[in-house]
């Protein structure tokens, strides 16, 4: 095992240490495996395989971290102590490492601006029967999650996938709100007139870009699954539990589900009234093609009865 995911039977009284914790969604999906591959040699890696994973940038005790997901975050533990000097190290470190891996971002967009930001606190002062203090941008932990002054592997990958999880959540939510008001003036068009004045076509596009969503979050990163390390390590679940209830992300993820039902069932019955108007009017055409080949193949005798 690790040194710094090792932690001491007894916490060390008055010792506190605290981080910032800075969640990005930078793409679509991280390749953990070829970023573990090719840093090799240049960073330490806390655990191997899975996702997240923990990465040190520095040796410097408590030392700065970044946590990867296969889903597309990136999460900076910079300690916090007050100096200018730090804080623009930090900012650098931050810079320089997400240059380091965007050929290992899948579909990097400038445009995601997903972040988040916790204050954690790892505390040997907390009460024994109150060791855990979670809100919305703070966490305090006591019990013996220290070793010196570095924090415990699991306890940095629990903290992160949290955010992580609603960094992400943040983007398909953000995607489904830009489909919703696509919708909106095809409805409002659909009202006044009776027409949708929409293409089949453009349809069955945000018909497939709904289900795109609908695969990403379900299928392919598996949003909302609880981590296995919930199940093998004390206090894991607790802390999975309480930050998950802070970030709201299982109604999120249901009201999400719902808005992306409605998108379906809107978008389908638009695409069927499309097709019904569609063949209405190849019928019209149809019933005219026949009455014209009528009137030219019968009009010559209907003249010469008229002319007797």
């Amino acid at each position: 095992m690790d040194e710094a995911s090792k932690v001491p039977k007894e916490p060390i009284p008055g010792s506190e240490t605290k981080f910032k914790v800075e969640t990005r969604y930078v793409g679509e999906g991280i390749n953990l495996k070829e970023i573990q591959e090719k840093f090799a040699m240049d960073f330490v890696f806390l655990n191997q395989g899975g996702s997240p994973l923990v990465i040190r940038l520095s040796k410097k005790e408590p030392g700065e971290y970044a946590v990867l997901t296969k889903f597309g975050t990136v999460g900076f533990w910079s300690p916090i102590s007050g100096e200018v000097d730090d804080v623009v190290a930090a900012a650098k470190a931050k810079s320089d490492f997400l240059s380091l891996i965007t050929p290992y971002i899948q579909n990097k967009k400038e445009s995601y601006d997903f972040t988040d930001t916790l204050e954690v606190t790892f505390s040997a002062d907390l009460p024994e029967k109150n060791p855990l203090d979670v809100t919305f941008d703070t966490i305090r932990l006591r019990e013996p999650f220290l070793k010196k002054e570095v924090p415990n592997v699991e306890f940095i990958k629990m903290i992160s996938y949290v955010p992580a999880q609603s960094g992400a959540l943040d983007r398909y939510e953000s995607e489904v709100e830009d489909l919703l008001r696509d919708l909106r003036p095809i409805l409002e068009n659909l009202h006044a007139s009776g027409r949708p004045r929409v293409s089949q076509k453009k349809l069955l596009q945000q018909i497939a870009g709904i289900l795109l969503v609908q695969d990403d979050v379900v299928g392919t990163i598996a949003l909302l699954d609880k981590p296995d390390e919930t199940w093998d390590i004390k206090g894991l679940e607790l802390l999975y539990d309480k930050l998950s209830n802070e970030y709201d992300l299982n109604p999120r993820f249901d009201t999400l589900s719902k808005k992306m039902g409605f998108l379906t069932e809107t978008h389908n019955t638009l695409s069927s009234v499309t097709s019904t108007i569609k063949s209405y009017k190849v019928e019209i055409l149809i019933v005219v093609l026949i009455a014209l080949e009528i009137i030219f193949n019968y009009a010559p005798n209907i003249f010469k009865l008229f002319r007797h």
